[in-house]
């Protein structure tokens, strides 16, 4: 008898869990990134050299991936998560940000969306690098 022939349906379950447990972290991976990539837009005040090239390179950068007819790590996140938009809400709400969404819902237009923080980013590094004292 062949081990193949014999195991074949927990071969492939153990298979496809390792997949899902690999596609799972790959998607929080993601999901992290992007986390950390807003927080530095926003907070890249806070020292000046970072402020230089968060005005520099990163809001540029950000702005011209904004132009493209896609969001790469949104349309990667969805790639290897196909519940993508409810895991992002779940995240969003676990880290209080859907509070902060909700604050503003009735705005024109929402501080809180990816042009907002641009917006707050830049403001807040030019802020920083044309009248903070030189220590």
């Amino acid at each position: 008898m062949n081990i193949l022939t014999f195991f074949p349906s927990r071969i492939m379950t153990d298979i496809i869990t390792v997949d899902i447990v690999y596609k799972q972290a790959i998607y929080y991976s993601l999901a992290l990134i992007h986390i950390l990539i807003w927080i530095f837009v926003v907070f890249a005040f806070l020292n000046k050299d970072l402020a230089i090239i968060n005005l520099s390179y990163v809001i540029p950068f950000i702005y011209i991936l904004q132009i493209l007819p896609l969001h790469i790590l949104n349309t990667a996140k969805c790639y290897v998560n196909k519940n993508c938009d409810k895991d992002n809400k779940k995240i969003e709400k676990s880290i209080g940000f859907s509070y902060l969404k909700d604050l503003f819902k009735n705005s024109f237009g929402n501080p809180l969306s990816a042009q907002g923080l641009l917006i707050l980013g830049a403001v807040l590094s030019f802020y920083k690098t044309k009248y903070s004292v030189s220590s």
